[in-house]
């Protein structure tokens, strides 16, 4: 595939940023609140569901500016050793000479 001009500007850091329509397409209305419809709630169910846990476990407020950071850098942890694990393709020591 060949990059043309449009693609050029579209990754470069030049002054003019393309217009819409030059490399590509406008989201229709529709879509885009779907999209804000949905982390609306979805923001509102984590901030629901975490007051329902702090009443369940009855921990005091500041406790909570503890885990809950705690729990966030757990799961990112768990998530890129879990990626790691399962893709053979960026396994960066195998590729190194022994």
């Amino acid at each position: 595939m060949q990059l043309g001009p449009a693609h050029v500007r579209a990754f470069s850091f030049a002054a003019t940023p393309p217009t819409l329509g030059e490399t590509e397409e406008a989201m229709p209305l529709d879509k885009f609140v779907l999209i804000v419809i949905c982390v609306i709630v979805a923001a509102g169910l984590t901030v629901w569901i975490g007051a329902m846990a702090a009443a369940a476990l009855q921990m005091p407020a500041f406790a909570w500016m503890f885990v809950l950071p705690a729990v966030l850098v757990g799961y990112v942890v768990w998530r890129v050793i879990a990626e790691r694990w399962k893709n053979a393709e960026d396994d960066h020591y195998d590729k190194i000479e022994k």
